[in-house]
């Protein structure tokens, strides 16, 4: 008889085999995900492209203008003025920025607008305020890092690189940048960025940092040492300032949600508990919502500029109108730049109408940055007559004023408007290079 030795694996054959089989799914999974963002990328690609075509045939329909976003309509909406701060009026504004839909590009022109594939995201929108130039905003991912994906006709002589503002910062969103993204990458949801931290900012008990992203259901407070701030960026768009000495949470309650018309809209749902807020909503979608809940009532808006002292149970109108305890149009409490409005806030609504002293927010509405993203180029250099031998004027991407003046950087603190400068002044000699700026803070 012939003896048969069935022997089966051994410990280290297995562990072989099974680290094989592990490598070959790694390696599988990287080139599945990897083909899958490839497709995704040119789904993104494709999309603003044929976005674009669309808009341009609108524009020969329309005696040359792109479509135009108006208050009221369903996208949430920003408006800004020509230096790129954020405009009160949208009717004086220099451009404006909403998301692109079917309801402000028709069928006629694209049958079915598309959304971002890896977060069904509206693609982002800006156009000047003549309809002449227009800016179409997506992501994509390369590289181990999301950046932005752009097409825009604004190299044809419009006087700044973008119409589109970060979704979570005051910076702009130029094309293949990858720290200025027009919406939140990886999920639709609503976030808020912390920005211009200033002393003890805390989030959750911890301190908070530079860009740090929250959630609903976080808080926010600042020390009671007269300095501690911070700007907190909503993904919607909305903008607001925390005062020191002020606790701000953000409820669960808030959500990005779908309406009737397909159109995503947002609910953002505040409560300050202490202290002071400064706010700069969008021009919301009809059903979109921004509210602030204060230990005496609720205080909501439909786009404005307004603030909150939870301290005092006041409310200031600097632009547009917000409802206190009630949605009704008794309610509410409506101011302009040239006659904002100050009420006390109750449970039954506002009370106390009457005149606002802005002493206490000057610094929130009287800021005007420079364009994020701006390029700067030198067009003059004059001699000064003792002192500091130069004076040299920047242009950001050629921005002129009406008048023809440019940025001056003869200014501690900042660039200010100097007039009377030739452009095609040539240089002084000891300048070695006429052109970009690499170097300006």
């Amino acid at each position: 008889m012939k003896t048969i030795n069935k022997k089966g694996f051994s410990l280290a054959e297995l562990i072989i085999t099974v680290v094989i089989l592990g490598t070959l799914s790694v390696i599988a999974y990287v080139g599945i995900n990897g083909t899958g963002n490839w497709f995704k990328n040119e789904k993104v690609k494709d999309d603003l492209i044929a976005i674009s075509n669309a808009l341009e045939r609108y524009k020969r329909d329309h005696f040359g203008s792109y479509p135009i976003q108006e208050p009221g309509d369903n996208a949430n909406m920003l408006c800004f003025s020509a230096d790129a701060s954020y405009a009160h009026d949208c009717g004086s504004a220099a451009f404006r920025q909403g998301m692109i839909d079917n309801n402000l590009l028709t069928k006629r022109y694209l049958q079915e607008v598309p959304t971002d594939p890896r977060t069904d995201s509206r693609y982002v929108y800006g156009v000047s305020a003549d309809g002449k130039y227009f800016q179409v905003a997506g992501v994509v991912y390369e590289d181990g890092d999301y950046r932005a994906e752009t097409v825009e006709n604004l190299g044809q002589g419009f006087f700044l690189p973008s119409l589109i503002r970060s979704y979570d910062s005051p910076n702009f969103v130029v094309h293949e940048s990858t720290t200025n993204l027009p919406y939140s990458p990886s999920a639709m949801v609503i976030t808020a960025t912390l920005n211009g931290i200033n002393g003890d900012v805390q989030v959750d008990g911890q301190p908070a940092t530079e860009g740090q992203v929250v959630y609903a259901g976080s808080i926010i407070a600042t020390a009671n040492d007269g300095v501690s701030s911070c700007d907190i960026y909503f993904s919607d768009g909305s903008m607001s300032i925390l005062d020191p000495n002020s606790e701000l949470e953000i409820l669960d309650t808030t959500e990005v949600a779908e309406n009737d018309d397909d159109n995503i809209v947002t609910k953002i749902y505040l409560k300050l508990t202490q202290g002071k807020i400064w706010n700069k909503v969008v021009r919301l979608a009809s059903e979109s919502e921004f509210n602030i809940e204060t230990t005496s009532a609720i205080a909501g808006v439909r786009g404005t500029e307004f603030g909150v002292d939870a301290d005092l149970d006041k409310i200031t109108v600097y632009s547009g109108s917000v409802w206190v305890g009630e949605d009704d149009d008794l309610n509410l409490v409506s101011g302009t730049p040239n006659a904002p409005q100050t009420a006390d806030i109750t449970e039954l609504g506002p009370d106390n109408i009457g005149a606002a002293d802005l002493a206490d927010y000057e610094d929130y509405y009287d800021d005007a940055a420079i364009h994020n993203g701006l390029v700067p180029y030198i067009v003059a250099v004059t001699e000064k007559m003792g002192g500091d031998p130069y004076d040299v004027y920047v242009s950001f991407n050629g921005m002129r004023t009406e008048n023809g003046t440019y940025l001056d950087s003869d200014n501690a603190n900042g660039f200010e408007i100097y007039g009377n400068v030739d452009p095609d002044r040539m240089l002084d000699e000891d300048v070695n290079e006429y052109g970009e700026v690499t170097d300006i803070d």
